[in-house]
């Protein structure tokens, strides 16, 4: 009797942990885009956005990274030991300070494009001075949102 209820207590903790992991990753937003979305009000206006004055934690380079990425492809180019594969359609971002990772966010928001923003190996880094443009469109009843960055 003891045994049925033990295992039926680690079923229930089983199945908690496995549906609140799944909703925690379910078309979540970034830092990075939750700024670009809550400062970009006003369609088709062009709004200069600064990291620094934006972004209140401690790092000096912020790596975007677009999947599907293999560890070792993270670590290639931000020589800090990363372990987690980056799925097709997932960005990451890694908010780096020195060598170490203070931030780390997984994003499958697909609202905020980030692509201008990109280099040709499908990664960018941002420092804390870099300056993005983002501009709220309107595609039938979506919106979306573009960012580059004016060099």
């Amino acid at each position: 009797m003891k045994i049925k209820q033990t295992l039926r207590i680690i079923n229930v903790v089983i199945v908690f942990f496995t549906l609140t992991s799944c909703f925690e990753d379910n078309a979540t937003d970034s830092t990075f885009e939750n700024l670009i979305k809550s400062t970009s009000v006003d369609i088709q206006k062009t709004y200069e956005i600064k990291l620094d004055k934006n972004i209140k934690f401690d790092y000096d380079k912020l790596f975007i990274f677009e999947g599907p990425r293999f560890p070792s492809e993270i670590e290639g180019v931000t020589k800090i030991k990363y372990d987690d594969v980056l799925d097709d359609g997932d960005r990451l971002y890694l908010y780096v300070k020195g060598n170490i990772i203070t931030k780390k966010e997984k994003s499958t928001s697909k609202d905020v494009n980030i692509h201008r923003l990109m280099n040709e190996q499908g990664y960018t880094v941002l420092y804390p001075n870099t300056v993005i443009f983002a501009k709220k469109q309107k595609n039938g009843d979506d919106f979306y949102y573009d960012t580059f960055i004016n060099n």
